[in-house]
């Protein structure tokens, strides 16, 4: 793997989403689902439990359901500044009142960048990860201006770094079954190139669960320091490469990230962990044929969605062979409509 290039210059602020946010996050069915995840709420638990101390005061930024916020009021803090934009408080704040903690979790409504906290913080926490990381880039911003403007020194934030990698696949399978795969060959006797090239030339990403047995190469593409970086980090430029001794198919890259929580627990959205419901984020392009010496040199640029700022991917892949580029896949990826 060849070293990161230096990002590129940082795009203007495209301002918060709030109609964006109250439609995905403002029901109890995004809600359950997280809540649901017991790979991803429990490792939080955990992590809270280990850090949160007796008499501590807490930020939660983006409480959604509050569950977060209760962890860490079970965990002794002494007071929970849970900052919410969605009607979704109204709800979190009398389930922290029915479970016995509304003298403990001040409910906060409104942009968190707009928070004021009379003492200081010893913690920050959030969970501010969309499907792959870049969706919720607004959500991190809030989560970065708490921290900057009333964490003390010293205090904790969760979590602490996330990683985000990129892994070239051989996976037939979900290359006819999720990817354009499907419409090379007849349909029903039947030719459908036209839906191939159409889906070729509209690349976006998709969610899917992927099995790790199909990974060609990990590269780690981001890495990211959850204690002074904000969203501008999330928009770069690197550069990757793999050599093969075997033959094998490329069917697209995958995606995924793991969170440093706390000291020892890691959350991991890998294929080969645990399942979650942020699962993996598949990158299809046209397939391509390795050969032993072949080498693949891959570009990934993180650009600026034009509608509402959100990070969007840049991939170009090139299949060398010796010293000449035998064949190229490039694609624009946005983060919207991930489901299809």
């Amino acid at each position: 793997m060849t070293p990161p290039e230096p990002a590129p210059s940082v795009p203007a602020d495209a301002g918060p989403q709030p109609e964006l946010l109250a439609r995905t996050f403002a029901g109890w069915r995004s809600q359950r689902g997280m809540l649901a995840d017991a790979h991803r709420t429990g490792s939080f638990e955990r992590a809270i439990a280990a850090v949160v101390r007796p008499g501590m005061t807490v930020a939660d930024v983006g409480c959604g359901s509050g569950i977060l916020s209760l962890f860490a009021a079970r965990a002794g803090a002494a007071r929970v500044h849970a900052l919410e934009a969605t009607r979704m408080i109204d709800d979190a704040a009398e389930v922290a009142r029915a479970n016995g903690f509304a003298d403990r979790i001040d409910f906060v409504a409104g942009d968190a960048r707009h928070f004021q906290a009379a003492d200081g913080l010893d913690a920050v926490i959030g969970e501010w990860i969309g499907m792959y990381l870049f969706e919720e880039w607004r959500h991190f911003d809030a989560f970065a201006a708490v921290r900057d403007r009333w964490l003390r020194p010293g205090g904790i934030v969760m979590p602490r770094r996330v990683r985000l990698y990129l892994a070239p696949i051989d996976d037939s399978r979900l290359y006819v079954e999720r990817g354009p795969g499907f419409w090379e060959r007849p349909v029903w006797g039947f030719d459908f190139g036209l839906v191939h090239r159409r889906q070729l030339d509209r690349t976006r990403r998709i969610i899917v669960k992927a099995d790790r047995r199909t990974l060609l190469d990990t590269w780690c593409i981001l890495d990211l320091d959850c204690a002074v970086d904000d969203s501008r980090a999330y928009f770069f430029e690197r550069r990757f490469e793999t050599r093969f001794t075997f033959s094998a198919g490329c069917h697209g890259l995958l995606g995924w990230f793991e969170l440093d929580l706390a000291p020892g627990i890691v959350l991991s959205t890998s294929p080969d962990s645990l399942d979650t419901h942020w699962h993996q984020s598949y990158f299809p392009f046209e397939q391509l044929q390795v050969q032993p010496g072949d080498s693949l040199t891959a570009r990934v640029e993180t650009t600026p969605a034009a509608d509402n700022g959100t990070p969007a991917v840049g991939l170009r892949v090139d299949l060398r062979r010796g010293e000449d580029i035998v064949a190229s896949r490039a694609g624009h990826y946005t983060l919207h409509d991930t489901q299809g």
